[in-house]
């Protein structure tokens, strides 16, 4: 959620809200359900960080909470500029997953890590309909994450990442390269080898002609000094 820099100084400075973290925002406590009383004795609610998206059902711990009912009316949404299709554009965007710059994926309020899409397994519900649940982040979503994935890094150019099984087949692939690279070198080295002394025949065949025409010469000059 983007707020407005000014409206987060007053709410800091009010204590509503704590100092933002190393992500630049906070967590706050949410309802499950938006029509249920914030009143009510031990309401379902769940977690989520204002910068990142990031949500779960388990409470963070080590740090302060928000409640959103607590939050003042300029932080309940993120500021934006007004437009008479305005609902249906950020509709549509909500719908769009978006590669970060740090390279996760955000569809809503997750963000979907493309080196570990293995963390997510197909499931089931009692309808027979397929979802996608996250054991690691308590979250699940009725869309594919590898599709997503694919849908943001192609949207921004990026090369495919490459996911944990990916990286495992890659690093068992590995040893066997060595061995390939250690048999190129030998070969490399054998080469070398094979050229140094061809370079060494040629320099001695080379000094043998010179040798060879100089005698010829002196012998010359000698028959030249005798006389016919």
């Amino acid at each position: 959620m983007a707020f407005e820099p000014a409206a987060l100084e007053r709410a800091i400075a009010a204590g509503i809200i704590p100092e933002l973290d190393a992500d630049g925002g906070f967590w706050v406590e949410s309802p499950v359900d938006e029509s249920a009383d914030p009143g009510q004795a031990d309401p379902e609610v769940y977690f989520y960080h204002t910068a990142t998206g990031a949500s779960q059902y388990g409470r963070p711990e080590g740090v302060r909470v928000v409640k959103e009912s607590d939050l003042p009316a300029e932080l309940t949404l993120p500021q934006a500029e007004e437009a008479d299709n305005g609902e249906a554009a950020s509709g549509a965007a909500a719908d769009l997953p978006v590669l970060c710059e740090s390279g996760l994926v955000q569809f809503g309020d997750v963000l979907i890590d493309p080196a570990r899409l293995d963390d997510w397994s197909a499931q089931t519900d009692d309808d027979g309909d397929t979802y996608y649940f996250n054991a690691e982040l308590n979250s699940s979503m009725w869309e594919d994450p590898r599709a997503l994935v694919a849908q943001a890094q192609a949207a921004a150019g990026a090369e495919p990442a490459m996911g944990v099984s990916e990286l495992r087949e890659a690093a068992a692939r590995v040893p066997a390269l060595e061995d390939e690279n250690k048999a190129l070198r030998k070969q490399i080295e054998d080469i070398e080898r094979e050229l140094a002394a061809a370079r060494l025949a040629l320099t001695e065949a080379r000094d043998g002609e010179r040798r060879a025409i100089a005698a010829l010469q002196a012998e010359r000059e000698r028959a030249s000094a005798r006389g016919p």
